[in-house]
């Protein structure tokens, strides 16, 4: 008799979950996207053309300290670190906890699902999670780092990029491999249209950072 009301109370508490933190997202990025366009750069060429117009995505993957530099000294400098470093700052403590609790409480949902042949992947991609999230915190420590050393030194350090761009290729390729799960998963699941459509999207963006990752690293290691 108590097994299913708390069984409900829990689901019930996993929606709630889901839903707040999908709104920290759209919050986050609302708030992080003029940011981190840089708009002070004055579009200058960016070095890593597979990445597209994206400047804080170029600099999370950057190879080198020339690509830091010449993605952060042109046009307005100081302004090009403000604006790095508030966008930093907003990621950190709003959307990285936001998708973070939302991946967790999808996650915990789709383990309810009768899929017996994914439960073994989903339980590491639930395991993979925090990881994901301590890697794009240390990515993001990298880049305040490397924003101290522009500001105070007028120019990034040996080795800023690696230390943003290490944790970074962890988190892009853990967080490529949970969405293709989640959405194997979801569309596995049984759950009803909602769940099976939710399943596709995972796995449409999934393949998508995949192939861009692909991309990136025959540019970066090949």
């Amino acid at each position: 008799m108590l097994g299913l009301p708390l069984a409900s109370i829990s689901r019930t508490a996993l929606w709630i979950c889901a839903a707040v933190s999908i709104a920290v997202v759209v919050l986050g990025a609302i708030l992080i996207r003029p940011r981190n366009r840089l708009a002070c750069r004055n579009g200058a060429p960016l070095p890593i053309s597979v990445l597209g117009d994206a400047p804080i995505l170029q600099v999370e993957l950057a190879r080198n300290e020339d690509d830091l530099r010449a993605i952060f000294m042109v046009g307005d400098i100081a302004q090009n670190v403000r604006d790095a470093r508030a966008g930093n700052l907003l990621d950190s403590f709003l959307f990285i906890p936001g998708y973070a609790g939302f991946l967790l409480a999808a996650g915990l949902l789709l383990a309810g699902a009768d899929s017996q042949p994914y439960r073994v992947a989903l339980l590491v991609a639930l395991l993979a999670i925090p990881i994901i999230a301590i890697c794009d915190w240390v990515e993001n420590l990298g880049i305040a780092h490397t924003l101290d050393h522009i500001e105070h030194d007028h120019m990034p350090h040996a080795g800023d990029a690696l230390r943003i761009s290490g944790p970074s290729m962890v988190k892009w390729a853990l967080l490529a491999a949970v969405l293709v799960i989640y959405g194997l998963t979801a569309a596995g699941a049984r759950m009803g249209w909602l769940v099976a459509s939710f399943g596709i999207l995972q796995l449409i963006v999934g393949g998508a950072i995949t192939i861009q990752l692909i991309r990136y690293f025959r540019v970066r290691f090949l």
